[in-house]
């Protein structure tokens, strides 16, 4: 009795292990394919419960909608690109693809795996990234739009993965960075630039002094020009004037006029020390001081 019931629990396990090993449950979102010796056998099944030859058959499920692959997880960092300028840069992008034939996938891609599938994928994408930008200069890949640079990459790419089973529909640039050299590059011509800049500032500021300078000097050229010409005639005024007043009392007493002349020019001679004056017995000078003397 203890035979029967230790072989009746052998054959349920086995029964229950069989049954386990010959039921797949295909989840929602993706689809399911049976491969069997590595070769699919089925493919296209729908979300729900299948069944498969147990040990031989091995279940496989993909992603029915778009998948998403990151360049950066594919290349193990951001990939090295050159512009047609011979200048480096660092990309970072993701394709956006979905496989449209099931039977096609996994022939091409080993095991019918979604990794293997998005590293055929990235393998033909990379030279046709690396060519795109090769197309434009450093400057213009560093401020053009995605659109422009990429212009005709994804029917590129799909044309290349003909045969493959998957279509790309989108790629997206997510990081293009300069590498050190690139940025020394952008430094040392931020640099000229600015210095440039300064030096055409300073040649402004000394052309702006040097003209500021010059109509200084030519504002204190009139300036003092019409100063002496002011001062030339008011001189000239005031000798006229001295003139006239000499006049006018030279008529209104001749003799004492021409006395006081004579005085001016005694006074003259005689504010230099060594000056000698010799007066003759009937000089006006010699008779005025007598006459003084005997007051």
């Amino acid at each position: 009795m203890k035979h029967r019931t230790l072989a009746g629990f052998l054959i349920a396990i086995i029964a229950l292990l069989v049954l386990s090993q010959s039921a797949m449950v295909v989840p929602q979102g993706d689809v399911g394919v049976v491969l069997r010796f590595q070769k699919m056998v089925r493919g296209n099944l729908v979300p729900g419960l299948h069944f498969k030859w147990p040990f031989l058959d091995h279940p496989v499920y993909l992603g029915a909608g778009w998948i998403v692959l990151d360049g950066k997880s594919e290349n193990g960092g951001l990939e090295k690109i050159t512009a047609n300028d011979g200048r480096p840069l660092q990309l970072g992008y993701m394709l956006l693809w979905r496989i449209t034939d099931i039977a096609a996938f996994c022939t091409r891609s080993p095991g019918c795996d979604e990794s293997q599938g998005a590293y055929v994928i990235n393998q033909a994408a990379l030279p046709l990234l690396k060519h795109a930008f090769a197309t434009h200069s450093f400057d213009d890949a560093l401020t053009a739009s995605q659109d422009k640079v990429l212009h005709g990459f994804v029917p590129a790419l799909n044309q290349q993965l003909k045969g493959v089973g998957v279509t790309v529909r989108s790629a997206r640039v997510t990081e293009l960075n300069l590498t050190d050299t690139s940025e020394d590059i952008v430094y040392t011509r931020m640099r000229s630039a600015q210095s440039a800049e300064a030096a055409k500032l300073r040649a402004e500021g000394k052309a702006a002094a040097d003209r500021i300078k010059a109509e200084a000097d030519q504002q204190r050229a009139q300036i003092m020009a019409q100063g002496r010409i002011q001062a030339q005639k008011v001189r000239g005024d005031a000798d006229a004037e001295a003139a006239k007043i000499y006049a006018q009392a030279a008529r209104a007493d001749r003799t004492f006029f021409q006395f006081y002349l004579g005085l001016q020019a005694y006074r003259r001679l005689m504010q230099h020390g060594n000056n000698v004056v010799v007066l003759g017995p009937d000089s006006q000078l010699l008779q005025y001081l007598k006459g003084t003397a005997g007051h």
